[in-house]
């Protein structure tokens, strides 16, 4: 098969920073009015879950801006492929 040309598509591997970046700021804008608990004898749920959701809307985030405004990400060169005489079924 040889190549038929590229298609434009968005480099998804590159999000998870963005991904992990947008959670950490929610997380801080959520908590940031919260008095500073923590204790290493027990592992606090709020915090779990608050975790969840901010991963939660960030991704959300991250998908909505994708789809929406592709032209704010990196993008990458994908090739398509055209058939040779060998390639097709007779």
């Amino acid at each position: 098969m040889k190549v038929g040309g590229h298609n434009r598509e968005i480099d998804y591997e590159r999000l998870g920073a963005t991904l992990v970046i947008a959670a950490a700021i929610i997380l801080a804008i959520r908590t940031a009015r919260r008095p500073p608990l923590y204790d290493e004898s027990f592992s606090n749920r709020d915090w779990g879950d608050e975790m969840d959701f901010a991963t939660k809307v960030a991704g959300h985030l991250v998908s909505t801006a994708t789809r929406r405004k592709p032209e704010f990400f990196k993008h990458k060169d994908v090739p398509w492929y055209m058939p040779d005489d060998e390639d097709v079924l007779k």
